[in-house]
């Protein structure tokens, strides 16, 4: 009984001590400036959506393939689909380079001088 007085004594006037030292030891520590990390973002500029287009007939429709698995055969099945409902529309089904976050310059700047619209076939 008299061990765990004095066990208990003991662990009480460690943490005092211990208590002690960290109230001493935080009023003498310097003040510091801290920033956030965080920072302040851009403001998000917004771009409206493209004007839709009237209707399809005589336009051309670019399908795009981002090369998600098994997708072309997809979009070639939908573009066999569109022509058969849509006979005076031209559906294109083309492939992008790179995944759906990759540019394709090339490719925009055509379906921009040929085409009249894009599908963009972001997987399923």
């Amino acid at each position: 009984m008299k061990i765990k007085i004095i066990a208990w004594a003991l662990i009480i006037f460690v943490i005092t001590i211990g208590l002690a030292f960290t109230t001493v030891s935080q009023a003498q520590a310097p003040k510091i400036t801290v920033f956030n990390p965080l920072g302040q973002p851009p403001a998000i500029e917004r771009v409206p959506m493209a004007s839709r287009i009237s209707d399809l007939e005589g336009k051309t429709i670019y399908i795009v393939d981002i090369g998600f698995s098994a997708t072309h055969q997809l979009l070639t099945e939908l573009q066999d689909v569109l022509e058969e409902r849509y006979p005076d529309t031209t559906w294109i089904v083309r492939n992008k380079i790179g995944t759906y976050f990759n540019d394709d310059p090339k490719l925009w700047a055509e379906i921009e001088e040929k085409g009249h619209g894009m599908i963009m076939g972001v997987g399923h």
